[in-house]
């Protein structure tokens, strides 16, 4: 499944491994197998012959096999070349596109000798169909699954002399098995134990380990610690925490169970990092925190509304071939006997925002419609709070120029504390330079707006001194640029009069 297109990948193949066990009550007797330098230790020989079985077109397979052929390395010591075109005889280049494909192809004759020689485990799907499988095969990641102990052991040896054949060697170490019969090939998993495939970590009989979210909160948090304590500007700060930090969880939504709860939960862990350095302020604008820097917001990435686009995206491109594909039945069919969040991912977006799936409409379509719900649930809320409405209530006026408007967010170099500043103080809320909430003159709520024009008792003393003043320096400067044409400058005082 790592070289197929229109498939989630490894997702997707780790949601058929989670819907074979659970239908089998997590009792099935598994191998998990590593090899050891996968990818290095191809023989070319094999890997020419298997192709060639494969009965191509000539020109795809002389080029397949010509550009092996043609493999070489140069070993280089700063400038200087030590080894140059040395020839690769055996191995396959890594990180190469076409690697992965060619690795598969070597594996190819096992997955299919397992298939026809040994029984297979079988999901009745709720439309009477079956999906089967003794094994799964993700590039060089292999698991091998049976109900009977001594099939488990046959396709152990099996694969171990399959894998000898073809000049690759199996890690006992770093492999596992809950089966003492095949204890000499892997490491035998006792009590709680547990091996990492694919990402998700299971315990000895594939159930995925209750630890997953602690360790996805965990990893968040010291990613988004190790950036809080670099130099980064503000927007590219919170570039790097979308990137590096907030991707964490994306593999493992729709995998691991988890709910909408502990989503926010994690939102709120990465804003408590903010706050604490100083990057985001205790009473600031929630909400703007996660709109675009383009629509007044400072693009920080809300986890639970990632979840929610990729859960729909998920659950609706494996029903798309839900009749085609019965691997992806079975997974479905998984999610719906255990209830989970994924299964009911239409109703709870459309109890929440009204989200309506339309049968003939594309998917990047309606994750697009549901990212624009998410954002007006954004200014929803801020259109529910007293100061904070007052500055995106007037960004639909005809006379507010929004890219102008936001062109400090979007091109300025300011460190995350000034940013979160001055976003407070547009936000009209000055709460971070006083510990009391009502003006001490007057007693009303203290705001930008109440400071600068609205507090009665600042009207016929500080308000006319800044007036004043503001006259005064206008006239000094326009003096001293003409005083020859202006003489009545130089003698008159400015004053104002309220």
């Amino acid at each position: 499944m790592g070289t197929m297109r229109k498939v989630q990948g490894a997702k997707e193949h780790a949601l058929a491994n989670i819907a074979i066990n659970a239908a089998h009550n997590c009792r099935l007797y598994s191998t998990w197998i590593d090899i050891t330098k996968a990818f290095d230790s191809v023989d070319h020989v094999v890997l020419e012959h298997v192709i060639r079985r494969l009965k191509l077109p000539n020109w795809m397979t002389n080029f397949i096999l010509d550009t092996v052929k043609r493999w070489t390395i140069d070993i280089r010591w700063h400038k200087e070349c030590i080894i140059e075109g040395k020839k690769i005889e055996r191995g396959i280049l890594q990180g190469d596109s076409l690697s992965p494909l060619l690795f598969v192809l070597c594996m190819d004759p096992l997955s299919r000798r397992l298939r026809q020689l040994y029984p297979s485990v079988q999901i009745r799907t709720s439309d009477s169909r079956e999906f089967g499988t003794n094994h799964l095969l993700y590039i060089d990641d292999l698991k091998l699954l049976a109900k009977d102990e001594d099939v488990m052991q046959k396709m152990t040896k099996e694969t171990e002399e399959y894998l000898t054949h073809i000049g690759l060697i199996i890690n006992r170490d770093k492999s596992a098995t809950n089966s003492s019969r095949c204890a000499d090939t892997a490491r035998l998993l006792e009590g709680p134990e547990t091996y990492k495939y694919l990402g998700i970590t299971e315990t000895r009989y594939s159930s995925v380990s209750r630890g997953m979210y602690s360790r996805i909160h965990e990893e968040i948090k010291k990613r988004v610690n190790m950036l809080l304590d670099t130099d980064l500007s503000a927007k590219n700060l919170f570039r790097a925490v979308n990137q590096y930090a907030l991707t964490v969880p994306n593999y493992y939504i729709g995998v691991v169970p988890l709910e909408p709860y502990q989503f926010a939960r994690l939102d709120r862990m990465v804003r408590k990092q903010l706050y604490e350095k100083g990057a985001h302020k205790h009473c600031a604008n929630i909400s703007r925190l996660y709109l675009p820097r383009k629509e007044l917001g400072r693009g920080l990435h809300n986890l639970e509304f990632r979840a929610e686009m990729m859960l729909l995206n998920l659950w609706l491109t494996l029903s798309a071939d839900e009749n085609k594909s019965t691997r992806r039945a079975a997974i479905l069919q998984h999610h719906r006997q255990t209830y989970s969040h994924a299964s009911l991912i239409t109703t709870y977006l459309h109890d929440k925002y009204g989200l309506t799936i339309r049968d003939n409409e594309a998917i990047p379509k309606t994750i697009q419609h549901l990212r624009k719900l998410q954002n007006r649930s954004l200014y929803n809320v801020i259109s529910t709070t007293k100061l904070h409405k007052l500055l995106f209530s007037r960004r639909e006026l005809d006379s507010v120029d929004l890219e102008e408007s936001t062109l400090w967010l979007r091109k300025s170099m300011l460190t995350p504390q000034e940013e979160a500043k001055l976003i407070n103080l547009q936000d009209r809320n000055l709460q971070w330079m006083s510990s009391k909430k009502n003006h001490k003159k007057c007693g009303k709520y203290l705001d930008v707006e109440h400071l600068a024009s609205k507090c009665d008792r600042l009207l016929h003393t500080d308000y006319v001194r800044r007036h004043n003043e503001v006259a005064r320096r206008i006239h000094r400067t326009l003096a001293k640029h003409d005083t020859r044409t202006s003489s009545w400058l130089t003698t008159q005082e400015p004053h104002h009069h309220s």
